[in-house]
């Protein structure tokens, strides 16, 4: 059961992730990523992404990738959202 704040948060993180997804790490992989939802821990301060990526047998070596990647990710994010939270999120990587 999420709070109204958690959903809000998750909807902003799902719409900069996806972008970060987008424009960053997919094309330099070849395969289409697609982030279908995203849960926030009560304090915020952790993010747990869903993907699914097309084809199917990029899924996993995508997940590796974006989980050795999650610095990097998470400086791409920081740069987005840091006028609008304290502290960056962690993010980590599930298959959906």
């Amino acid at each position: 059961m999420d709070s109204t704040r958690q959903k809000k948060f998750a909807k902003e993180m799902q719409r900069e992730l996806s972008q970060i997804l987008q424009r960053e790490v997919e094309p330099g992989t070849g395969a289409m990523i697609t982030l279908n939802h995203v849960r926030v821990s009560p304090d915020l301060g952790l993010v747990k992404a869903y993907i699914t990526a097309f084809p199917d047998k990029m899924l996993k070596p995508i997940l590796e990738m974006l989980r050795e990647e999650k610095g990097k990710i998470r400086q791409l994010l920081a740069a987005r959202i840091r006028n609008q939270v304290r502290v960056v999120p962690e993010v980590d990587f599930y298959y959906d």
